[in-house]
């Protein structure tokens, strides 16, 4: 990768529910890649990745003010 390259990508992860989120900033973009691992726990694989535009703020801060209102509940394991 050459470094004028590398100074231009910025990526930051977070976890959401079972998936991994990275924001991607890359010269003049930005992307949302959506991984998972594999199951039953295989190697981490790409689901998506789309392009980000100037709604996607609010499209995301929509969907978490969706989810406050839900009663949500941590996930239950299910024993064998």
């Amino acid at each position: 990768m050459s470094r004028a390259l590398k100074a231009t990508t910025v990526g930051r992860d977070f976890d959401l529910c079972a998936m991994r989120v990275v924001v991607i900033q890359f010269s003049g973009t930005v992307q949302l890649c959506w991984l998972t691992d594999g199951w039953p726990s295989g190697s981490r694989e790409v689901m998506a990745n789309v392009f980000c535009d100037t709604a996607t703020p609010a499209q995301l801060r929509a969907l978490a003010d969706h989810l406050d209102t839900l009663p949500l509940s941590d996930p239950v394991e299910v024993l064998p």
